[in-house]
Protein backbone atom coordinates (compact mmCIF):
# COMPACT_ATOMS: atom_id res chain seq x y z
CA UNK A 1 0.00 0.00 0.00
CA UNK A 2 0.98 3.38 -0.32
CA UNK A 3 1.86 5.86 3.04
CA UNK A 4 0.92 9.24 2.72
CA UNK A 5 1.83 11.95 4.92
CA UNK A 6 1.83 15.20 2.79
CA UNK A 7 0.83 15.93 -0.80
CA UNK A 8 3.09 17.32 -3.05
CA UNK A 9 3.08 17.34 -7.13
CA UNK A 10 6.26 15.60 -7.12
CA UNK A 11 4.97 12.46 -5.37
CA UNK A 12 1.46 12.60 -7.35
CA UNK A 13 3.71 12.99 -10.09
CA UNK A 14 5.94 9.73 -9.41
CA UNK A 15 3.27 7.64 -7.98
CA UNK A 16 0.75 8.24 -11.16
CA UNK A 17 3.34 7.72 -13.83
CA UNK A 18 4.97 4.68 -11.71
CA UNK A 19 1.50 2.97 -11.79
CA UNK A 20 0.96 3.70 -15.58
CA UNK A 21 4.13 2.97 -16.65
CA UNK A 22 4.12 -0.49 -15.06
CA UNK A 23 0.68 -1.54 -16.44
CA UNK A 24 1.60 0.09 -20.00
CA UNK A 25 0.05 -2.94 -21.87
CA UNK A 26 -2.85 -3.34 -19.85
CA UNK A 27 -3.47 0.48 -19.61
CA UNK A 28 -2.73 1.13 -23.39
CA UNK A 29 -4.59 -1.48 -25.04
CA UNK A 30 -7.89 -0.30 -22.62
CA UNK A 31 -7.42 3.24 -24.12
CA UNK A 32 -7.13 1.55 -27.89
CA UNK A 33 -10.51 -0.26 -26.96
CA UNK A 34 -12.03 3.02 -25.62
CA UNK A 35 -10.75 5.11 -28.45
CA UNK A 36 -11.69 2.35 -31.35
CA UNK A 37 -15.41 3.88 -31.71
CA UNK A 38 -13.46 7.42 -32.23
CA UNK A 39 -11.12 5.78 -34.60
CA UNK A 40 -14.44 4.87 -36.92
CA UNK A 41 -16.05 8.17 -36.22
CA UNK A 42 -12.86 9.51 -37.82
CA UNK A 43 -13.23 7.39 -40.88
CA UNK A 44 -17.02 8.00 -41.71
CA UNK A 45 -17.83 10.89 -40.17
CA UNK A 46 -20.95 12.30 -42.36
CA UNK A 47 -19.59 15.68 -40.99
CA UNK A 48 -16.97 18.51 -42.26
CA UNK A 49 -14.40 18.13 -39.36
CA UNK A 50 -13.52 22.12 -40.04
CA UNK A 51 -17.70 23.06 -39.69
CA UNK A 52 -19.15 23.74 -36.06
CA UNK A 53 -21.23 20.69 -36.04
CA UNK A 54 -18.26 18.79 -36.55
CA UNK A 55 -16.38 20.18 -33.83
CA UNK A 56 -18.66 19.49 -31.60
CA UNK A 57 -19.57 16.14 -32.57
CA UNK A 58 -16.05 15.27 -32.65
CA UNK A 59 -15.63 16.48 -29.18
CA UNK A 60 -18.47 14.32 -27.90
CA UNK A 61 -17.22 11.29 -29.27
CA UNK A 62 -13.80 11.71 -27.33
CA UNK A 63 -15.55 13.07 -24.34
CA UNK A 64 -17.64 9.46 -24.07
CA UNK A 65 -14.63 7.38 -25.01
CA UNK A 66 -11.82 9.55 -22.53
CA UNK A 67 -15.32 9.04 -19.86
CA UNK A 68 -14.31 5.16 -20.78
CA UNK A 69 -10.88 5.24 -20.11
CA UNK A 70 -11.02 7.32 -17.02
CA UNK A 71 -13.46 4.77 -15.39
CA UNK A 72 -10.89 2.19 -16.09
CA UNK A 73 -7.90 3.54 -15.02
CA UNK A 74 -9.33 4.84 -11.56
CA UNK A 75 -10.23 1.30 -11.07
CA UNK A 76 -6.83 0.13 -11.81
CA UNK A 77 -4.87 2.73 -10.18
CA UNK A 78 -6.65 2.83 -6.79
CA UNK A 79 -6.32 -1.44 -7.26
CA UNK A 80 -2.74 -0.79 -7.40
CA UNK A 81 -2.40 1.32 -4.65
CA UNK A 82 -4.01 -1.55 -3.19
CA UNK A 83 -1.24 -3.58 -3.57
CA UNK A 84 -3.30 -5.84 -5.80
CA UNK A 85 -1.70 -6.68 -9.08
CA UNK A 86 -4.05 -8.61 -9.86
CA UNK A 87 -5.68 -5.95 -12.55
CA UNK A 88 -7.50 -7.16 -15.24
CA UNK A 89 -8.83 -5.52 -18.99
CA UNK A 90 -12.31 -7.47 -18.77
CA UNK A 91 -12.39 -6.36 -14.89
CA UNK A 92 -11.43 -2.36 -15.93
CA UNK A 93 -13.43 -2.45 -18.69
CA UNK A 94 -16.80 -3.54 -17.44
CA UNK A 95 -16.41 -1.01 -14.01
CA UNK A 96 -15.88 1.24 -16.49
CA UNK A 97 -18.68 1.07 -19.30
CA UNK A 98 -21.47 0.24 -16.50
CA UNK A 99 -20.97 4.63 -15.14
CA UNK A 100 -19.68 6.18 -18.31
CA UNK A 101 -23.01 7.37 -18.50
CA UNK A 102 -22.45 9.40 -15.10
CA UNK A 103 -18.87 10.15 -15.92
CA UNK A 104 -19.99 11.72 -19.81
CA UNK A 105 -22.72 13.69 -18.19
CA UNK A 106 -20.49 15.20 -14.72
CA UNK A 107 -17.61 16.16 -17.62
CA UNK A 108 -19.81 18.12 -19.39
CA UNK A 109 -21.20 19.65 -16.71
CA UNK A 110 -17.79 20.41 -15.10
CA UNK A 111 -16.33 21.28 -18.99
CA UNK A 112 -19.35 24.17 -18.81
CA UNK A 113 -18.31 25.15 -15.55
CA UNK A 114 -14.57 25.74 -16.48
CA UNK A 115 -15.36 27.05 -19.43
CA UNK A 116 -17.45 29.91 -18.14
CA UNK A 117 -14.88 30.54 -15.50
CA UNK A 118 -12.09 30.94 -18.39
CA UNK A 119 -14.22 33.54 -20.15
CA UNK A 120 -13.83 35.56 -17.19
CA UNK A 121 -10.20 36.29 -17.72
CA UNK A 122 -9.15 32.89 -17.77
CA UNK A 123 -7.45 32.99 -13.94
CA UNK A 124 -11.12 31.69 -13.03
CA UNK A 125 -11.49 29.18 -15.54
CA UNK A 126 -7.94 27.31 -14.60
CA UNK A 127 -8.93 27.81 -10.49
CA UNK A 128 -12.09 25.76 -11.26
CA UNK A 129 -10.22 22.96 -12.78
CA UNK A 130 -8.10 22.47 -10.07
CA UNK A 131 -11.21 22.59 -7.71
CA UNK A 132 -13.14 20.32 -10.20
CA UNK A 133 -9.72 17.88 -10.81
CA UNK A 134 -10.74 15.15 -8.37
CA UNK A 135 -14.65 15.14 -8.97
CA UNK A 136 -14.44 12.57 -11.72
CA UNK A 137 -12.54 9.96 -9.04
CA UNK A 138 -15.09 10.84 -7.26
CA UNK A 139 -18.21 9.68 -8.91
CA UNK A 140 -16.14 6.27 -9.93
CA UNK A 141 -14.94 5.56 -6.30
CA UNK A 142 -18.23 6.94 -4.40
CA UNK A 143 -21.10 7.29 -6.66
CA UNK A 144 -23.78 9.73 -6.53
CA UNK A 145 -25.01 12.85 -8.43
CA UNK A 146 -23.46 15.76 -10.29
CA UNK A 147 -23.82 17.86 -7.62
CA UNK A 148 -21.91 15.18 -4.96
CA UNK A 149 -19.28 14.63 -6.76
CA UNK A 150 -18.70 18.41 -7.55
CA UNK A 151 -19.16 19.34 -4.06
CA UNK A 152 -16.69 16.74 -2.65
CA UNK A 153 -14.10 17.77 -5.23
CA UNK A 154 -14.07 21.14 -4.02
CA UNK A 155 -13.75 19.89 -0.29
CA UNK A 156 -10.85 17.57 -1.06
CA UNK A 157 -8.95 19.90 -3.14
CA UNK A 158 -8.93 22.94 -0.59
CA UNK A 159 -5.81 23.69 0.50
CA UNK A 160 -3.64 21.92 -2.73
CA UNK A 161 -4.79 24.03 -5.89
CA UNK A 162 -0.90 25.08 -5.96
CA UNK A 163 -0.05 21.29 -5.93
CA UNK A 164 -2.76 19.84 -8.58
CA UNK A 165 -1.57 23.08 -10.90
CA UNK A 166 1.54 22.12 -10.77
CA UNK A 167 0.96 18.81 -11.42
CA UNK A 168 -1.23 19.74 -14.46
CA UNK A 169 1.62 21.87 -15.70
CA UNK A 170 4.30 19.21 -15.54
CA UNK A 171 1.53 16.58 -17.45
CA UNK A 172 0.09 19.48 -20.41
CA UNK A 173 3.14 21.30 -21.05
CA UNK A 174 5.10 18.63 -22.21
CA UNK A 175 2.56 17.47 -24.46
CA UNK A 176 1.69 21.03 -25.99
CA UNK A 177 5.14 21.15 -27.00
CA UNK A 178 5.56 17.90 -28.69
CA UNK A 179 1.61 18.10 -30.24
CA UNK A 180 2.95 21.53 -31.52
CA UNK A 181 6.64 19.73 -33.00
CA UNK A 182 3.70 17.26 -34.67
CA UNK A 183 1.79 19.53 -36.14
CA UNK A 184 5.08 21.64 -37.16
CA UNK A 185 6.07 18.64 -39.16
CA UNK A 186 2.90 18.26 -40.77
CA UNK A 187 2.50 21.21 -42.23
CA UNK A 188 6.37 21.21 -43.67
CA UNK A 189 5.29 18.29 -45.64
CA UNK A 190 5.83 15.19 -43.48
CA UNK A 191 3.46 11.92 -43.87
CA UNK A 192 0.31 12.90 -42.56
CA UNK A 193 -1.13 9.65 -41.62
CA UNK A 194 1.46 9.09 -39.94
CA UNK A 195 1.70 12.44 -37.95
CA UNK A 196 -1.60 12.16 -37.33
CA UNK A 197 -1.50 8.60 -35.57
CA UNK A 198 1.50 10.04 -33.63
CA UNK A 199 -0.92 13.01 -32.49
CA UNK A 200 -4.02 10.38 -31.48
CA UNK A 201 -1.50 8.69 -29.32
CA UNK A 202 0.06 11.46 -27.50
CA UNK A 203 -2.91 13.72 -26.64
CA UNK A 204 -5.43 10.41 -25.79
CA UNK A 205 -3.33 7.68 -24.80
CA UNK A 206 -0.34 9.79 -22.61
CA UNK A 207 -2.37 12.88 -22.52
CA UNK A 208 -5.83 11.13 -21.25
CA UNK A 209 -3.64 8.32 -19.26
CA UNK A 210 -1.31 10.61 -17.08
CA UNK A 211 -4.13 13.03 -16.19
CA UNK A 212 -5.97 10.44 -15.50
CA UNK A 213 -4.01 8.10 -13.40
CA UNK A 214 -2.85 11.15 -11.51
CA UNK A 215 -6.04 12.33 -10.96
CA UNK A 216 -6.67 8.53 -8.89
CA UNK A 217 -3.66 8.84 -7.00
CA UNK A 218 -4.51 12.79 -6.15
CA UNK A 219 -7.98 11.21 -5.07
CA UNK A 220 -6.53 8.33 -2.95
CA UNK A 221 -3.51 11.14 -1.36
CA UNK A 222 -6.02 13.55 -0.30
CA UNK A 223 -8.89 10.77 0.89
CA UNK A 224 -5.96 9.61 3.48
CA UNK A 225 -4.93 12.78 4.36
CA UNK A 226 -8.63 14.46 4.61
CA UNK A 227 -10.83 11.43 5.93
CA UNK A 228 -8.00 9.64 7.77
CA UNK A 229 -9.22 6.57 6.08
CA UNK A 230 -6.21 4.11 4.52
CA UNK A 231 -6.20 2.62 1.06
CA UNK A 232 -7.87 -0.62 1.99
CA UNK A 233 -11.36 1.51 2.81
CA UNK A 234 -10.50 3.56 -0.15
CA UNK A 235 -10.44 0.51 -2.62
CA UNK A 236 -13.53 -1.40 -0.53
CA UNK A 237 -15.95 0.56 -2.70
CA UNK A 238 -15.12 -1.94 -5.77
CA UNK A 239 -16.19 -4.93 -3.38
Amino acid sequence: MRDVESFSAGSVLRSGFSIYFRNLPLFALLTAIAFAPYGAYKLWSPFDPMSLSGIFADAFVVLICGALVQGGLTYGVVTSLRGNADIDLKTMFMRSLGIVPRIVLLSLVASLIIFAGTLLLIIPGIILALVLYVAIPVSVMEGGGIGKALKRSSDLTDGYKGQLFLVSLAIIVPVIIVSFVVVFTMVSGFDPLFAGILEFVINQFLLTGFLAACAAVAYHDLRILKDGVDTESIAAAFE
